[in-house]
């Protein structure tokens, strides 16, 4: 392959003058990593589940990235079945719309006209407590996680309790 000398030249001034701007900066100064990685959701399930032990409770707990894609799922020794789909549901539902499932569920409600077949989107979410966002101490959603196996209030406790160790971390 044949570079031409011009283009040769042109390269080696752009990436020049990029690092006489750049170089008085670490390039941590301009990116802070801001998502989710294995070793942070590993923490968010610990607590999760660390949580609802304390409470003598057996869940489901699932973990979606941004664009809701499964990070991590478990489910506890002797949960409910039906906690499974309920977990990845509710986490769903919080990432998709950025809010608590709990609280869409309060909105659809106050709305009178019933839920508008919003359950039916984005392939199923549900709209009962469990499902909160995962934001950074910034305010930037990075994932959600779901709780299903426990009472409504139990379940959204136990959520909460991942959601504030994230924003510690991140």
């Amino acid at each position: 392959m044949k570079i031409s000398t011009g283009l040769l030249q042109l390269v080696v001034v752009v990436l020049s003058s990029a690092t006489r701007v750049f170089s008085h900066r670490s390039v941590s100064s301009y990116y802070k990593p801001t998502k989710l990685t294995a070793s942070i959701t590993k923490q968010l399930v610990s607590a999760a589940i660390t949580k609802a032990t304390g409470m003598n409770a057996k869940v489901s707990v699932t973990v979606l990235d941004e664009g809701g894609n499964m990070l991590a799922f478990l489910r506890m020794d002797d949960a409910i079945l039906g906690s499974v789909e309920i977990s990845m549901r509710k986490a769903k539902a919080a990432v998709v719309f950025n809010m608590e499932s709990a609280a869409i569920g309060q909105l659809l409600a106050s709305s009178g006209g019933g839920s508008f077949g919003v359950e039916n989107t984005h392939g199923g979410v549900v709209t009962i407590g469990g499902g909160v966002p995962l934001t950074t101490s910034g305010g930037q959603l990075v994932g959600s996680v779901g709780v299903s196996g426990a009472t409504v209030e139990m379940d959204i406790e136990i959520a909460k309790t991942a959601a504030q160790l994230l924003k510690q971390i991140l």
